[in-house]
């Protein structure tokens, strides 16, 4: 009976090993390989944005880089949140709009101003190619 129970022992620790070796095993590789989910805002502290959140991720603001529309003369909040391991920043040189460089759950908070109707650019220096979009000030 002693034997029995020992037996069934060695064998539920076994499997948790196996179960916990596998486990390991695959966080690390989805890491490595970037498969791993987007974390939401809230994971990094912010809830409540008075204005428009643009989020780093995966190489893209807001994953299209969208236009920002605003109207001349009105102001408008913006919080650049970076949430991926790779560093970014986010510039508008028009509007001498300059974040700095953004390490992972770091964000920037900024207040929008357009006193000229016309088409700004926004970008990540880091990645010109493909984080970059429109102010369209109307």
């Amino acid at each position: 009976m002693v034997n029995r129970i020992i037996t069934v022992a060695v064998y539920i620790f076994a499997a948790i090993g196996v179960l916990t070796s596998a486990y390991l095993i695959y966080d690390v590789s989805t890491e490595a390989n970037g498969d791993d989910e987007a974390k939401s805002p809230a994971e990094f502290g912010i809830r409540n944005v008075d204005g428009l959140l643009m989020v780093a991720n995966d190489n893209k603001f807001n994953g299209t880089n969208p236009d920002i529309r605003l109207a001349t003369n009105t102001s408008k909040g913006l919080v650049i949140l970076n949430a991926e391991s790779d560093e970014h920043n986010f510039l508008i040189d028009d509007l001498g709009v300059n974040s700095g460089i953004l390490k992972e759950g770091k964000y920037f908070n900024t207040t929008l101003t357009a006193t000229k109707p016309g088409v700004y650019e926004y970008y990540c220096s880091l990645h010109q190619d493909d984080m970059r979009g429109r102010i369209v000030v109307q």
